[in-house]
């Protein structure tokens, strides 16, 4: 469960820092939530295409332990 929730936590931050233009914090709020803020001058536009980007990344598996594990996100 733990290497779940550390490439969950990677695979956010991978697609969060791909807009250079803005400010954004990845953190898990406990359990298997997660969140991601945004502080950009278009933040509204910038936090959409994080989203996409994110329910994008969770439509791969992640490999741990040899076995495939699909995730699904709730935005």
């Amino acid at each position: 469960g733990d290497l779940l929730l550390q490439s969950i936590s990677r695979r956010l931050t991978i697609v969060a820092t791909q807009y250079r233009v803005c400010q954004v914090d990845v953190g898990r709020l406990g359990g298997d939530e997660f969140t991601v803020l945004v502080q950009s001058t278009n933040a509204e536009m910038t936090a959409l295409r994080i989203a996409d980007g994110i329910t994008e990344a969770f439509g791969r598996p992640f490999s741990l332990g040899g076995q495939e594990l699909f995730v699904t996100a709730s935005i």
